[in-house]
């Protein structure tokens, strides 16, 4: 049986792990104009204080896994790189939502080679794979939906995840 653990050792475990922002405490100091980058106001991470209990929160705040699916394969090196881009920002997008997102497809941009068709099938495996993991599977759809897309999404369905359908705008 697991033994309870008090603030107190959580605090001496975490305290270092979380640290993000400036070292001020939060919720004492207004935000401060950063100095690596002039003119950009920084808002400190509300963990920075050390304070136990926004530790214990950091580390018990559960978050959706999201598998976020967004179009990803062209020839065009111009375009590819326009969908990494946006790949990326619907990411960020999730992240923002309070999700903990997986977009495989940003990390295999640049392990695998998708000018190859069996480099691409390896890719579209590997995102299956995550697909019964996922409490939530998020499709964004404003450059529409791809063969390899609409296999996830049949997967997604097959396998009785909710799906959820999101559009952030094309410009990326």
């Amino acid at each position: 049986m697991a033994s309870k653990i008090s603030l107190n050792q959580l605090a001496k475990i975490f305290p270092n792990r979380f640290e993000t922002g400036t070292n001020k405490p939060v919720g004492k100091v207004p935000p401060t104009a950063d100095p690596k980058k002039p003119g950009v106001i920084q808002i400190p991470s509300r963990i920075t204080n050390k304070d136990p209990n926004d530790v214990l929160h950091v580390a018990m705040t559960p978050r959706k896994t999201v598998l976020v699916v967004t179009p990803f394969m062209s020839e065009d090196p111009a375009k590819a790189s326009l969908l990494a881009r946006y790949a990326r920002r619907c990411t960020h997008d999730s992240i923002k939502r309070g999700e903990a997102p997986i977009a495989s497809q940003v990390f295999y941009y640049d392990v695998l080679n998708m000018n190859v068709p069996i480099e691409r099938d390896w890719g579209l495996q590997s995102m299956l794979s995550w697909t019964p993991s996922a409490d939530l599977v998020c499709v964004y759809i404003d450059f529409g939906v791809t063969q390899a897309m609409q296999v996830l999404i049949n997967t997604a369905q097959l396998k009785s995840r909710k799906l959820e359908y999101r559009i952030i705008s094309k410009v990326a």
